[in-house]
């Protein structure tokens, strides 16, 4: 299943810069532009390492990468948008599932700590942003390359009771039906009062045809269960609501309380909003803002798997995350036997069929990690100005570094904090991180959370993006003047000086601030703890560790001798926190000796892949000049 994404160790996918044209262009012919730039920064790369595919299941940081996930693989995923009030409620949806699913909560209170007092939170992903709807989530979080190792994708709220329910029993009846799009029936004599159709019926056997129609419970995603159906090819057959496995909803109004709570008439503003929000754009879907309609992966391709089902290749491409999706999982450039042999070329023709199903003038690709409210008009949702995104991987023990370094930065920053320790709460004692992304995963590093979250299509709005370390010093160090910086000397990647006076001496003299200007080119060579990418740039990766990507960041850019440097009038110290080699399996004798071998072999196999890729390279470009002598 996602054996292939395992072993994928780069995926290489970059942005176009965003230049304003002399004159305007119409946006057909500016996105065959940007897809024509796109694919040739793809090339950059040798072929045959790119691997655009992933899933949400945990690492660990030590032992063979080929056995971290556990045979048979975590074949679905549920996904929810939580408050911690609702935990007990949540628990009890938990129960009902198979080890078979991968499990990410969305947090919309900003508790997250607090579910620890459940064994099975420790082992799943959290992401908090307060007072976000669960379609903002879903369209940030889900990406379809992300959630493509998943047969079935359940995006469902909080509040559902699920005495009837029971989660393997329920995709069996999804199976043998072939649908696509589904949902339980809603118990008809509890709970909140739905439409007709989506009622279960106990006298139709274990499911009924829904006419087009799943029930979506949304307060900003008004209007999207009515527009589910786009996503097959054969409504009336593949959407349905199972009878034989059903829930309750309870109608619990989390969202309302969200909303701007500290002034009189919250609830009513939110309701405008909701009003707003199905007049601005067409069935209720927010451009530029909930943006749910993005259904092409970032290069304008069809990097979802191809089957013999053609049903199942382009729907979590047409909407993200309906409430069950079919998909299968291997890599986009794998051949595929079903009925009849399919390659990566034939998806790719294939895929504006069933983009062609979604009305013109819907589709936004692209979007951002900053919050957004839950009232007033959705056009006035983001501030003017936030260009840049850090990105932060971070422990609790270094809390007040990076308290120092978010104050480096401007107000023209998002940010972004990936916890490896499962303490998320515990920030609140900041004011800023109130206003910031929280992804929480335990025991897992830096390049896992940026293959997972920082996908080129979600960062795209930004032209600058941080993906640092933890335990630099940044007293010698401001933002704005970097950018200042490596904006006038048109520098793709780069790094701040490392101050060879103090903290963690570097190994690589390249990276060693230089007090003579504003910066020196590197030698192709920026590391890996603290790198500056632009949009058109940005690269990520599947490797646990990412050892050796430093040394392979300058394929990612046109001019590596040119566009690669080190920034020294802003340079940082390396404190050299070990905070991964304590993160290992800490429970057995030997775990920093285990990590550090897994850091080593995952190393040595980058090295071989690469290798490999160039040689397959260079056979490849020799028989073309002895066939065009």
């Amino acid at each position: 299943m996602a054996s292939a994404a395992v072993l994928g160790f780069f995926i290489g996918i970059s942005f176009p810069v965003q230049i304003t044209p002399k004159k305007e262009k119409s946006k057909t012919e500016a996105e065959a532009v940007q897809v024509s730039r796109k694919k040739a920064a793809e090339e950059r790369l040798p072929p045959g390492i790119v691997v655009r595919e992933s899933d949400l299941h945990l690492r660990r940081l030590w032992g063979n990468p080929t056995s971290d996930v556990a045979s048979g693989g975590k074949q679905y995923l549920l996904t929810m948008s939580v408050g911690y009030t609702e935990k007990a409620n949540v628990n009890a949806t938990i129960h009902k599932l198979s080890d078979k699913f991968d499990i990410m909560l969305f947090h919309y209170d900003g508790r997250t700590s607090e579910w620890e007092e459940f064994e099975w939170s420790k082992k799943v992903v959290h992401v908090s942003a307060r007072k976000q709807a669960k379609w903002w989530f879903a369209k940030r979080f889900l990406h379809p390359s992300i959630v493509a190792a998943y047969e079935y994708v359940l995006v469902w709220d909080e509040d559902l009771g699920v005495d009837s329910f029971t989660a393997e029993e329920y995709i069996s009846i999804v199976r043998k039906h072939a649908l696509e799009i589904s949902q339980p029936g809603l118990d008809g004599t509890k709970g909140r009062r739905q439409y007709p159709v989506t009622v279960r019926r106990p006298a139709a056997g274990d499911m009924h045809n829904s006419g087009k129609f799943v029930e979506n419970d949304l307060v900003h995603g008004w209007g999207l269960d009515f527009n589910f159906w786009r996503c097959v090819d054969e409504p009336e057959k593949h959407i349905g609501v199972v009878d034989a496995q059903f829930v309750v909803h309870r109608g619990v109004p989390t969202l309302v309380s969200q909303g701007n709570g500290e002034q009189d008439g919250s609830s009513a503003k939110q309701k405008q909003v909701e009003d707003e929000s199905s007049k601005f754009d067409l069935y209720g879907i927010i451009r530029g803002r909930l943006q749910y309609c993005a259904f092409l992966p970032c290069d304008g391709t069809n990097t979802n798997s191809s089957s013999s089902n053609d049903n199942n290749n382009n729907n979590m491409l047409k909407f993200w995350a309906p409430s069950v999706r079919n998909s299968t999982s291997a890599p986009s450039n794998a051949t595929i036997s079903g009925n009849g042999t399919t390659t990566a070329a034939d998806a790719v023709a294939k895929k504006p069929q069933g983009a062609e199903r979604l009305p013109p003038g819907i589709v936004v690709r692209d979007s951002d990690l900053h919050l957004h409210r839950l009232w007033g008009h959705p056009t006035s949702d983001v501030a003017s100005g936030k260009q840049y995104l850090v990105t932060l991987t971070v422990g609790y023990t270094e809390k007040d570094n990076i308290n120092a370094t978010v104050h480096k930065l401007s107000d023209k920053f998002d940010i972004v904090l990936f916890h490896y320790d499962g303490r998320t709460t515990e920030w609140e004692e900041f004011e800023w991180s109130k206003k910031v992304v929280h992804v929480s995963a335990k025991k897992q590093t830096k390049w896992w959370f940026a293959k997972r979250f920082l996908h080129p299509s979600i960062v795209a709005p930004y032209e600058y993006i941080f993906v640092w370390d933890e335990d630099l010093g940044v007293d010698n160090f401001r933002a704005e003047e970097y950018i200042s910086i490596i904006r006038k000397h048109g520098l793709g990647i780069s790094q701040p000086g490392l101050d060879a006076t103090k903290g963690k001496r570097s190994r690589y003299t390249a990276t060693a601030r230089r007090p003579a200007g504003d910066m020196h080119t590197s030698g192709r060579f920026v590391e890996v703890m603290a790198p500056v990418f632009s949009r058109d740039a940005w690269a990520c990766n599947d490797l646990v560790h990412g050892w050796g990507l430093d040394f392979n960041f300058w394929r990612c850019v046109d001019n590596p001798e040119e566009q690669i440097g080190i920034v020294d009038a802003q340079y940082v110290s390396h404190h050299g926190v070990p905070t991964l080699i304590a993160q290992g399996n800490g429970e057995q004798q030997g775990s920093s000796e285990k990590v550090r071998a897994r850091q080593w072999a995952e190393m040595r196999t980058f090295h071989d892949r690469i290798s490999n890729a160039e040689k397959k390279l260079g056979d490849s470009s020799q028989a073309l000049e002895e066939y065009h002598p």
